[in-house]
């Protein structure tokens, strides 16, 4: 099953990025935090979609979830007829 969420991404221009005088240490920490932080937006996405079906199905709604074969599909529809 496969389901799609949004959510935040951290992005730095590389000229900004590279203009700041940072350690390796101070930017890995940097890069880790930002990692930690998108890992846990995904997660929460992923809570309260799972939170979501379950009420949609319990008051009787079907809930039809497309197989990755089926994502990859749409996708390649979306992206030829933009």
């Amino acid at each position: 099953m496969v389901r799609l969420f949004i959510s935040s991404n951290w992005q730095t221009q590389k000229k900004w990025q590279g203009a700041i005088a940072l350690s390796d240490g101070v930017r890995a920490t940097l890069q880790a935090a930002a990692d930690e932080t998108v890992r846990r937006s995904w997660d929460e996405a992923e809570s309260k979609s799972n939170e979501f079906l379950q009420k949609a199905r319990d008051e009787g709604i079907e809930v039809i979830e497309l197989s990755p074969e089926q994502i990859t599909s749409a996708a390649k529809i979306a992206h030829e007829t933009e």
